[in-house]
C-alpha cells in the first residue's frame, strides 16, 4: 500500500509523529501525509521535504499537512 511505503520512508528521516492515508477529492485519489510539528507554520525539515519529493517519482499525488503536536492522535482516534 502506498500510504505505508510513504510512512516508512518518512519515518526513517524524522522523529516527528506522522500519519499517512489514502483520500480522494475532485482531482482523484491521493495520499495525505500528516506531520506533527511544534509550530506548524515553520518550515518542514529538509530531509522530510527531500524524501517526500522522491516519493512523487512514483506518480502519487501527495498532500502534506503540518499539524500541531497531538493532532494525529485525535485524527486516528476519530476513525
Amino acid at each position: 500500500m502506498a500510504a505505508e511505503l510513504i510512512k516508512k520512508q518518512i519515518s526513517a528521516v524524522t522523529d516527528a509523529r506522522i500519519y499517512a492515508r489514502p483520500e480522494s477529492d475532485d482531482g482523484g485519489r491521493h495520499i495525505v501525509l500528516y506531520v506533527e510539528q511544534h509550530a506548524p507554520d515553520s518550515p518542514l525539515d529538509p530531509l522530510v521535504k527531500e524524501n517526500r519529493s522522491a516519493l512523487q517519482e512514483y506518480n502519487w499525488r501527495l498532500v502534506l499537512i503540518k499539524v500541531p503536536i497531538g493532532s494525529i492522535k485525535v485524527i486516528t482516534d476519530s476513525l
